[in-house]
């Protein structure tokens, strides 16, 4: 694959590799995510937090994609709320980290995975937040302001899994 992190269509990672979807009302769910003081989706189905398209944002891409932890946290705020008891936030297994500056480590010590910076990622939750190590990230994620191929190749890629996590996409 060389440097370049496979995308895949968001119907099919939840089809073929993400786990089978946990008890919640999914439509609840994104009704009470448009609902409220603070909504977190417009009435079009887009990250209130976004005040315009990524695309049309300026300044570098962990600045213009800032509001993911917080938008993170409350679709899982949401998804408990509307589980009717079923899922608590002691269930969840992962935290979603953004920190393009720090270096995963791992237990190889070759200069590609010394030099990998995830823009983000999924990381389990009961990790240590100050050394993430390449096997608790569950899902890394790179962010683009574009569709298309052009500059894919931004950082390297941890050789055994990488998955491109385009925060455009919403379900």
């Amino acid at each position: 694959m060389g440097s370049y992190a496979p995308t895949i269509p968001f119907q099919t990672f939840l089809d073929y590799l993400a786990p089978p979807q946990p008890e919640f009302d999914l439509n609840a769910t994104m009704q009470s995510l448009k609902l409220g003081s603070e909504p977190v989706l417009t009435s079009s189905n887009r990250w209130s937090k976004f005040a315009k398209a990524p695309r049309h944002s300026q300044g570098p891409d962990d600045g213009v994609f800032s509001p993911l932890p917080e938008i993170f946290t409350k679709v899982v705020l949401a998804i408990i709320a509307n589980s009717d008891g079923k899922l608590k936030d002691d269930n969840r297994t992962v935290d979603f980290l953004q920190n393009s500056c720090q270096i995963s480590t791992s237990a190889e010590r070759d200069d590609e995975t010394q030099e990998s910076r995830p823009d983000g990622y999924l990381v389990l939750k009961d990790a240590k937040k100050e050394d993430i190590l390449w096997a608790d990230i569950v899902l890394s994620c790179e962010y683009k302001r574009e569709d298309g191929s052009d500059d894919l190749d931004d950082v390297r890629i941890h050789p055994s899994f990488d998955i491109a996590c385009w925060a455009h996409f919403s379900y």
